[in-house]
């Protein structure tokens, strides 16, 4: 049974839907895939290990890290894709969760599994996105919270 085929921003873009926003297919796709068929996909979705931040509260600028593992079955290359957003946008006219605007200034430098990152100006709850991408259609996401006091 999927729970939604699709993308839905619910607290985060990450916890429900089976796809990303840019339209890639997660794991969940080919596990469902392969119940459904009998087969595993010809080419299957990456994996990451949970993001990890090396700190959780923080000043205003103040720089930290995150990091993750990522791997993919297939051996395609990846590409990784790092963004800070405030932990929510509020609700619009119909109670659907507005997306968060990223903060472009937040990601200082980024390679292959770490990002170096600035903490917004301002006070409030923040969260670091990655997308890590295979080039056939294919992602694995993670984020964690983080609080600027």
């Amino acid at each position: 049974y999927a729970f939604l085929w699709g993308h839905k921003q619910e607290a985060t873009a990450t916890w429900f839907g089976l796809f990303t926003a840019e339209g890639e297919s997660t794991a969940a796709v080919d596990v469902l895939e392969e119940f459904w068929t009998g087969k595993s996909p010809a080419n299957c979705a990456p994996d990451l290990t949970p993001l990890k931040l090396s700190h959780t509260t923080l000043q205003p600028g103040q720089t930290f890290t995150a990091s993750a593992a990522g791997t993919d079955p297939d051996k395609d290359s990846l590409t990784w894709h790092w963004i800070v957003t405030p932990e929510s946008a509020g609700r619009d006219a119909k109670g659907q969760e507005n997306v968060p605007a990223p903060v472009p200034a937040a990601v200082v430098k980024s390679s292959d599994g770490t990002a170096e990152l600035r903490a917004p100006s301002l006070p409030g709850v923040w969260r670091v996105f990655l997308r890590v991408t295979d080039g056939k259609g294919h992602a694995a996401t993670a984020n964690a919270p983080f609080q600027v006091k």
